[in-house]
Formats: C-alpha cells, structure tokens, sequence
C-alpha cells in the first residue's frame, strides 16, 4: 500500500491542552483486520509493540514489528499502522513535543539523523523496565513535574536503544534462537520444563547462560513473557482472572496475582480497570 501524498496531520494540541506538559502516552489497540489511517504529526512520537505484530507502512516500505520493538517519528515523517495477524495487537505510544524532544537529543550527544530512525528492539530487561515505568506515570495520584520526568528518562532509554549499536558479544546462537522461540505462546506456557527440551541443556549450565547474556534467569524470563501474555489478556478480553492465570502456565493464582503485582505494581484486576487505550481499529 503506498502512502498517499497528502496524509492526515496530528497536531501536538490534539492531545495536550497544558502548554508545560511534554509528553503524552497512551495505548494502541488493533484488532485483526485493523488500520489506523495514514498520518504525520508535528511532534515527535515513538511506539514499542507490547504484544501482537503491526505492519507499519512509510515512504520507505512496510515493515513488521512484535513485541519488544518500535520506532521513533520525527514530526512529518508519514506512516500508518494496521495489523495483518489473526490476533489484536497492542504497542504504547509516546508523543514527545518538539522542544522537548530535541533538548533530549542535545543533552544527550545524540545526532538527528538525516534520514528516518532505524527500528529497534529493547532487551526482555529494558523492555519490563518500560512498562513498568510508563505504567506508573499513568498513576493519577503522580505529580505533573514528576510524570512528566519520567517519561523524559523513558524517552532517553529509548533513544539509547535507537541510536547506539548494539553489543558486540552477541549470545551463542542456540540461546538467541532458545530466546526467540520460548516467546511463543505454546512454549512460555510451558516453562522451564519447554526450555530444557527444547535448549537440550541441563539447567546449571542453562542458568549460567541466561545470566551471562540476557543478565536474568531463565525463570525470570519465562515468568516476563507468561505476565505480559496476562496483561494483554487482561486488556483484550473478558476472560476471569482464574482462568487468564492457567492460560498463561500458572498452577496457583495465588503465586499468580503476586508475581503480577510485583511486575506491574497493580493486581490484575486494578490492570483491567486501568486500561486506557488510545484508538481502536477503524
């Protein structure tokens, strides 16, 4: 699908009614099937998928993105968004206006580019460390100076991730794939146990790994991807918590509802009633 020559334009004042705030989050919901019109914008704004895959359509081609990675719009750059997939996807939005934004790119040393941002991807850790913090900044009870604070250290983790190579001491290339292939739903739901076999290590030497490379446990990992599958159940439908909990792979609801306060700093309950979803598929 090629963009058309004039898109629509989001204005920065669309959105943000208070001339001192910088950011704005919220979330993108698409069902499968849906599009969300071709635009641009005059702020900045970059997305990371929480779940599902989108096909993201600009000048340059189209390109599909899961979960964990994103992209970051300058003012004018034109896309659209739609989901090709079988299953609704979710991604968090932050729209940065533009003073702000190029203050983050001065203080930090980092160039505009001179043409669009690459795409990136977060790390499992860097990845819970953005939702656990665009989360809170939704709290109401947070001061404005310090959401609004938050979200400039959220923008430079990001712009870290866009904009500097990544680590040379690549992992062994059957953990990457180990990685890659325990994000499958009919893997994570089976855990440690699915790793093992499908890894054909012991899980000493399985441990050690996890830590070297990804700075985490396996247990940590698996554990990461069964919550963000809850939450996003959670936010796409009305299945009870119960059962969300044995979809996931969690024998107990009690060690359930722990872990997901512990990752999202809300029960799964509070979750559900939170979520605040910024358009739905057209």
């Amino acid at each position: 699908m090629a963009m058309p020559l004039n898109p629509e334009r989001f204005h920065w004042t669309d959105y943000v009614s208070d001339a001192k705030q910088s950011f704005y989050t919220a979330d993108l919901l698409l069902d499968p099937g849906g599009a969300i019109l071709p635009h641009c914008h005059d702020y900045y704004e970059f997305f990371i998928v929480l779940q599902g895959e989108f096909s993201e359509i600009c000048r340059e081609g189209s390109t599909k993105l899961s979960r964990r990675q994103g992209h970051i719009l300058r003012p004018a750059d034109s896309h659209l968004l739609r989901n090709d997939s079988r299953k609704p996807a979710v991604l968090r939005n932050i729209a940065v206006c533009r003073d702000s934004f190029e203050g983050l790119l001065s203080h930090g040393g980092f160039p505009e580019p001179l043409g669009p941002y690459p795409y990136f991807s977060l790390e499992e850790n860097a990845f819970s460390q953005y939702c656990f913090e665009t989360e809170r900044a939704r709290q109401p009870q947070m001061l404005a100076d310090t959401r609004q604070f938050l979200l400039g250290h959220v923008c430079g983790t990001v712009l870290i991730s866009a904009c500097i190579p990544d680590n040379p001491f690549d992992a062994p290339q059957w953990l990457r794939t180990l990685h890659e292939e325990m994000k499958k739903e009919e893997n994570f739901t089976l855990g440690i146990r699915q790793m093992r076999n499908l890894s054909g290590r012991s899980q000493e030497y399985l441990n050690r790994a996890f830590r070297k490379y990804y700075g985490q446990t396996p247990s940590a990992y698996v554990n990461g991807l069964r919550l963000s599958h809850a939450a996003f159940l959670l936010q796409t439908t009305k299945t009870s918590v119960l059962d969300i909990s044995a979809a996931c792979g969690f024998e107990n609801l009690s060690w359930f509802n722990r872990l997901f306060k512990e990752y999202y700093r809300l029960t799964p309950t509070e979750y559900r009633a939170r979520k605040n979803f910024f358009f739905r598929s057209i």
